[in-house]
């Protein structure tokens, strides 16, 4: 169990002032349960708030809707009780090892980041949103966790007016500056695109959260270990999210084709575990060409977003078939100084004979 991790949840349907989306509840509640699946998140049930709003019985006001920006926020606020306990005890003001944040909902575009629009916002109250990576980036400087994670599911069209909603907390600049927190924010489109929720079976989902709730369930995993990190669910996402659409949605422009990912792996060092499931594979024979014997066989990750390929297996040759076990994804094999590269798509319930 990840004991000093903490996550708040948010998904929100119903609106006084704005249009029912059916998506964000269904969505938060999924979140929510891989949070504190053991095979999931394996976060305490007591550190993960989750808040959902209910359907409207009757029309009321706007002021009036609930769950509010404060009612929202008041989550970071209250870490700062575990910071001031910590400090007192002589630990430091850290509040645990990780923080996750899910926020689903009607938004609008901010620079940076994105705004999710509480209950009680309407198109002239722009102010009562939760601005996720305002917060994140707020801890991520006082260093109150060593990793951070940012999901929000929600449009990023940039509004003609807005009035700033930014963090009503002060936090002190980690006084290590050697000390940096890990960081991974994903937000459902890029600045000026729109996020969508369409039908996958019998629920209506948003296309962003089910393709992130698919890799983290293992879609996203390196097959050798089963561990999915921070860099393999942002290339999952990137380059999976449009498969999750329908053909027509492709055509729209102004629809989110794939997510946005910040900030670039770069700014905060080498990947980071996000958790390790039991990845179902598939046999795969590799029959290389004779006279290879000895020469170094690669099985490449076939979907990586900038191009380097990572090696997810290899192995010497000793001029046999290569039997192998992969789960459901994309593939190149590459004999190192021999023929050109194959590429091969494992699919469940199929054989797999990757012939030179």
């Amino acid at each position: 169990m990840a004991k000093t991790d903490y996550a708040i949840v948010v998904g929100l349907s119903h609106y006084p002032a704005f249009e029912t989306l059916d998506g964000p509840v269904t969505d938060a509640e999924d979140f929510y349960q891989w949070l504190i699946d053991k095979g999931g998140g394996d976060v305490p049930v007591r550190q993960v708030k989750k808040i959902v709003s209910k359907p409207l019985k009757k029309k009321i006001g706007v002021t009036t809707g609930r769950p509010s920006s404060d009612d929202i926020e008041s989550f970071f606020v209250g870490l700062e009780d575990i910071a001031n306990k910590n400090q007192k005890k002589g630990n430091g003001r850290q509040v645990g090892r990780r923080l996750y944040i899910f926020l689903s909902g009607h938004g609008f575009a901010l620079t940076p980041g994105a705004g999710l629009l509480a209950a009680n916002a309407s198109i002239t109250r722009p102010k009562f949103h939760v601005s996720g990576m305002d917060w994140a980036n707020l801890f991520a400087m006082g260093m109150w966790f060593e990793e951070i994670l940012l999901f929000m599911d929600c449009c990023r069209i940039t509004p003609t007016t807005y009035i700033p909603n930014p963090p009503g907390l002060q936090v002190a600049r980690d006084p290590d500056p050697r000390r940096q927190c890990k960081r991974l924010y994903c937000f459902a489109a890029p600045h000026g695109r729109l996020a969508l929720e369409r039908k996958f079976g019998q629920r209506t989902r948003g296309v962003f959260s089910q393709t992130l709730m698919t890799g983290l369930r293992g879609a996203a995993a390196n097959p050798a270990n089963g561990e999915i990190t921070s860099e393999s669910l942002r290339g999952y996402l990137f380059n999976n999210m449009r498969s999750f659409l329908d053909p027509s949605d492709l055509l729209r422009p102004e629809i989110a084709q794939e997510p946005a990912l910040e900030p670039s792996s770069a700014e905060t060092g080498p990947p980071f575990v996000i958790a390790t499931v039991n990845v179902k594979t598939f046999p795969v024979r590799i029959t290389p060409p004779a006279k290879t014997k000895g020469k170094r066989i690669n099985v490449r990750d076939g979907l990586s977003k900038d191009g380097t390929l990572p090696i997810v297996m290899t192995t010497q040759s000793d001029g046999k078939p290569w039997e192998i076990q992969l789960p459901t994804s994309n593939y190149v094999v590459e004999i190192v100084g021999g023929p050109p590269l194959k590429t091969f798509i494992v699919r469940a319930g199929e054989e797999h004979h990757v012939q030179f």
